[in-house]
């Protein structure tokens, strides 16, 4: 009796720290696969959503992590939900707390400014044929259409 009782303190006294790093491992990995962004690892919204008017589409600001403060903007569509890829607007000085202003330029096409000046940045957007006419930063590809951000 006294030798199966001592068998079992062993065995519970071993098994708990196998149980303990099993368990350490599990949520670990569950950590991994839906680990939450990460301080300076996500993109912050900057300012207030911009509808577009007469359209389904509305665009939204966002900053990187200082130092850089590169910015880029997300193009969204609702009925159905959609997101299209970001597009850069790179590494700016931009007043977020100022409205940005939306302009008809032509029949469905629409300016986008953040600020005022020559130099403020701009996107210009077509939503009737669902492209992105230009914008501020000489990098990215005029007359490019809208990409589902997952294709």
């Amino acid at each position: 009796m006294a030798r199966t009782r001592f068998a079992y303190i062993v065995f519970v006294v071993l098994s708990l720290p196998v149980l303990m790093v099993g368990t350490a491992l599990a949520l670990l990995f569950l950590l991994l696969i839906f680990r939450p962004p990460i301080l300076g690892d996500a993109a912050i919204p900057m300012g207030p959503e911009i509808e577009i008017p007469d359209s389904r589409y509305d665009l939204r600001l966002y900053g990187g992590p200082a130092p850089e403060e590169t910015y880029f903007y997300i193009l969204f569509a609702d009925a159905p939900y959609q997101s299209y890829q970001s597009r850069t607007l790179g590494p700016l000085n931009i007043d977020v707390e100022t409205v940005p202003s939306v302009e008809k330029e032509d029949e469905g096409v629409y300016r986008i400014t953040w600020g005022t000046g020559p130099n403020a940045p701009f996107t210009v957007i077509d939503v009737k044929h669902r492209k992105y006419i230009e914008d501020s930063n000489p990098d990215n590809a005029r007359n490019e259409p809208f990409q589902l951000e997952h294709q």
